[in-house]
C-alpha cells in the first residue's frame, strides 16, 4: 500500500469481518470468530488477567499511537513489547467494531455484551 512503512501511512477504513454475530453472542463467541486460530486456552488466559487489572489499561491515546507505529509498519513486531501489541490490536478491534454496526447491532444496547465482543475482537486480532 502506498506509504507503508513510513509515517504518510493513510488509513482507510478497516475490512468488514466475514461472520454475522448473534444475539445470544459473548465475547467468546466474538473471538472465535474472529480469530485465525482461536485457542480457548488463550482466551481464558487473557480474560482472567484483565480481571484482575481491570480499570488499569492504557489510554485511548496512546492505544492509537501503538496502532499508527504497529498498522502502519513504522516499528516491527520484533521490536515491540506485548502491551503494546495488545495497545495497537485493540485499537484495531475499537476501528472495526466503529465501522461495522452489524457487528453491535445484534446485542441491542446491551452495554456488558457489546464491551465483552470488542473484548473478544480485540485478543483475536492481537494473535
Amino acid at each position: 500500500m502506498p506509504g507503508w512503512g513510513t509515517q504518510q501511512f493513510q488509513f482507510g477504513a478497516p475490512p468488514r469481518p466475514p461472520f454475522q454475530p448473534q444475539p445470544s453472542w459473548r465475547g467468546y463467541d466474538f473471538y472465535n470468530a474472529h480469530a485465525i486460530n482461536p485457542d480457548p486456552s488463550l482466551y481464558e488466559s487473557i480474560m482472567s488477567r484483565l480481571r484482575d487489572v481491570l480499570g488499569m489499561g492504557i489510554g485511548h491515546h496512546e492505544a492509537k499511537h501503538w496502532h499508527r507505529r504497529v498498522y502502519s509498519g513504522v516499528v516491527p513486531l520484533t521490536q515491540l513489547l506485548p502491551a503494546d501489541i495488545g495497545a495497537a490490536a485493540a485499537y484495531e478491534a475499537y476501528r472495526t467494531w466503529k465501522h461495522n454496526s452489524f457487528l453491535y447491532e445484534p446485542l441491542s444496547a446491551d452495554r456488558e455484551r457489546q464491551r465483552e465482543g470488542l473484548i473478544g475482537m480485540a485478543i483475536a486480532e492481537s494473535e
